[in-house]
């Protein structure tokens, strides 16, 4: 059922067999991707009705709720953000926002403006919601600091990030990323392609590649992006010490969604021999997520541990970070 899905999610899509729908309906809304499926295959549009009209509420909501977020921002003087994972890419990769599939609002914010957005975001209504191990760390020292809102349709975060990554060996530029933020496509800045490439393939390493499908889509949709500088990328994940978890996010969407990822990109992003093996043989997987079958999330993250980081020095440190 997740070949047929993955083919209905391609281009151009594979319709989904009759006897294969009620399976395919069920992964979609596991691989987060129930509206777009839908939209490729209407046949599916029964079966997922009930999630589509949900998922159609949550994004008019989110929608209005970036707008009070921009605002706050703005007259807290706010200004150097940019927009990240769902809240860019369902802005500028889908016909319509409503097809990527997602719960939150995550933006990026300038180190030096974060207490001031944090504070923006407070008196408007938005309630401090970290982890028991974030607040521990209090304010001033987290990577990511959530806020709430409580609603009809139940509890909606907006997640503001200082850094995207936090002890690793990564060294994600996020004031460049802020640089390049382009205004005018949503309500704040989006993050920029080349960048929305990298950090999607790093969330997903970071995560041991137990993402949903949704994620693969935004890759695959990314490298076909006419906007997108191709030749910028391989000399950005050297600078963010990326390159293998790049090359293993591309060589997934390539291999999942026929994404049209170019020879010459894979190749100046290829590891060593030994690490481009035993990653292929990591993501060989075909069921919900590129890892072996029934592999759990926490193991999958510690193989990753050791196979994703550039270089033996980067395994090392994130292997300490992580004990």
């Amino acid at each position: 059922m997740w070949r047929a899905l993955r083919g209905v999610l391609r281009d151009p899509p594979v319709a989904v067999p009759e006897g294969l729908r009620a399976d395919v309906a069920e992964a979609a809304g596991v691989g987060e991707v129930a509206t777009l499926a839908a939209a490729r295959d209407p046949g599916l549009s029964e079966a997922l009705g009930p999630a589509i009209e949900r998922q159609l509420f949550i994004d008019l909501t989110l929608g209005q709720l970036e707008g009070r977020v921009a605002r706050a921002l703005d007259g807290a003087g706010v200004i150097r953000v940019a927009l990240l994972k769902g809240s860019a890419t369902s802005r500028t990769l889908y016909e319509e926002p409503a097809h990527r599939q997602r719960r939150d609002i995550d933006v990026l914010v300038d180190d030096a403006a974060f207490p001031r957005a944090i504070r923006a975001l407070e008196a408007d209504g938005w309630r401090p919601n970290p982890s028991v191990g974030t607040a521990r760390r209090g304010m001033s020292n987290a990577r990511t600091w959530p806020l709430a809102r409580d609603l009809p349709i139940g509890q909606v975060e907006c997640d503001l990030h200082r850094r995207l990554v936090d002890g690793t060996p990564f060294q994600v530029d996020e004031a460049g990323i802020l640089d390049r933020a382009q205004p005018g496509r949503a309500v704040l800045p989006v993050t920029a392609p080349e960048d929305l490439v990298l950090h999607t393939a790093l969330h997903a390493a970071l995560a041991g590649f137990h993402v949903p499908l949704k994620a693969w889509v935004d890759l695959a949709r990314l490298v076909a992006d006419p906007a997108l500088d191709l030749d910028a990328i391989p000399a950005r994940a050297r600078q963010w010490r990326c390159g293998a978890a790049v090359w293993a996010g591309l060589s997934v969407a390539r291999r999942w969604l026929a994404a049209p990822v170019p020879e010459r990109l894979l190749q100046a992003l290829r590891p060593r021999r030994h690490q481009a093996r035993a990653l292929d043989a990591f993501l060989s997987g075909s069921g919900p997520y590129p890892t072996p079958s029934g592999m759990a999330r926490r193991r999958a993250t510690w193989w990753a541990t050791a196979l994703v980081p550039d270089d033996l020095q980067g395994r090392a440190a994130w292997l300490a970070s992580r004990l």
